[in-house]
């Protein structure tokens, strides 16, 4: 089996969060990005094989990090060398090969493949190694060529997004009416926003469908944020409670577990910092005290500990003692957009899946 060497991993950048800027934004780059991987070649040296690494890369686009993380497209470049023949010449003993790249572009979820390229390279060298690295730097030639089958492959995938928008829709209708909501958000969130066919359907769909999600799973959202609460993981109870939107059928429910976690958590925090308070621990003290919400009952205690860590620090250490107490209001201050939310939901959807595509009964590993 080739073991494909996952090379650069882009954004394809039809992300939800530029949908929802779509509609008051018009410069939005439409370009796609893809992610590359290079089969390892057995006939080929270390060197060859990075030479090979290296051009592909550069010229089928560098890597592209947002906000710090790499994202992984769905569509995929997919490389590998095939070795035509080869000779040696008796008289001067020079080796000649022949070669041929195969580039196709996939979607690594449905097998679907876009678009094919082969590129002929030839090589010479009194060694085997030269020979291919003779063959595979003539790449550099094929620059323009390169460029070309790109855009051509973003042209043939946006096509296909605007020629079968109506079916996509009924596939993601059909997912919902499963209830895989993640799914469905996947092949949202994967429609290039380049498909402006396709725009408007992903934005009358994409709220709706993370909407139907949580109002699905809301139940079972509240319990477990309950669940966490009675072990006092207030951070996790929290980061579970923020993706119920007011919109949902269990908001006032998650509201009033919200208020149970910020009593319970405050009277936790407010415990701890009042033990470290009395070893002087300032720092510790001010660590627990920055996880109370303003919005707790016994607020009132944590104002009078704070005028009292504040008093000594000045008289001691000539120093005022700052706080900054943590606020949630109770809307759950939904930091994470709708949008956001289902965006982060189907990325993640996408990343936990194998990395395993089959084309051409060929099991390709990425």
């Amino acid at each position: 089996m080739k073991k494909i060497i996952l090379i650069v991993s882009l954004i394809l950048n039809i992300v939800i969060s530029a949908h929802s800027q779509s509609v008051i934004n018009n410069s939005i780059d439409n370009t796609l990005n893809f992610n590359l991987a290079i089969s390892e070649q057995s006939f080929l040296t270390n060197s060859s094989q990075q030479n090979l690494e290296n051009i592909l890369t550069q010229y089928l686009r560098p890597n592209e990090v947002i906000n710090g993380e790499i994202y992984v497209s769905r569509f995929l470049i997919k490389s590998s060398l095939s070795k035509i023949s080869e000779e040696t010449l008796s008289e001067s003993k020079l080796k000649y090969v022949n070669l041929d790249l195969n580039l196709n572009i996939l979607d690594i979820y449905e097998g679907k493949n876009f678009n094919s390229y082969t590129i002929s390279l030839k090589g010479v060298g009194n060694t085997d190694e030269k020979a291919y690295n003779d063959a595979i730097l003539k790449l550099r030639n094929q620059k323009e060529q390169l460029i070309k089958f790109l855009n051509t492959s973003e042209t043939k995938i946006v096509n296909y997004y605007n020629q079968n928008c109506s079916e996509i829709e009924m596939a993601i209708n059909n997912l919902v009416k499963q209830n895989k909501f993640d799914e469905a958000l996947l092949k949202l969130s994967s429609i290039p926003y380049s498909a402006k066919t396709c725009l408007k359907m992903v934005n009358e769909n994409l709220s709706k469908v993370y909407n139907m999600k949580i109002n699905f799973q809301c139940s079972n959202i509240v319990y477990l944020a309950t669940l966490m609460i009675s072990k006092d993981e207030f951070e996790s109870a929290y980061t579970l409670l923020e993706t119920i939107p007011p919109s949902s059928n269990c908001f006032n429910e998650s509201k009033k577990t919200l208020n149970e976690l910020e009593n319970k958590s405050c009277s936790y925090y407010l415990g701890k910092a009042q033990a470290a308070w009395a070893t002087k621990d300032i720092e510790l003290a001010k660590k627990y005290l920055m996880n109370i919400s303003s919005n707790s009952k016994c607020d009132n205690k944590v104002q009078e500990l704070v005028k009292e860590i504040n008093s000594w620090t000045k008289s001691k250490i000539d120093k005022e003692f700052s706080l900054e107490v943590k606020k949630l209001d109770n809307d759950h201050s939904l930091q994470k957009s709708t949008i956001e939310a289902a965006r982060a939901i189907g990325m993640a959807y996408a990343n936990s899946q194998p990395k395993t595509i089959y084309y051409n009964n060929q099991k390709i590993l990425w």
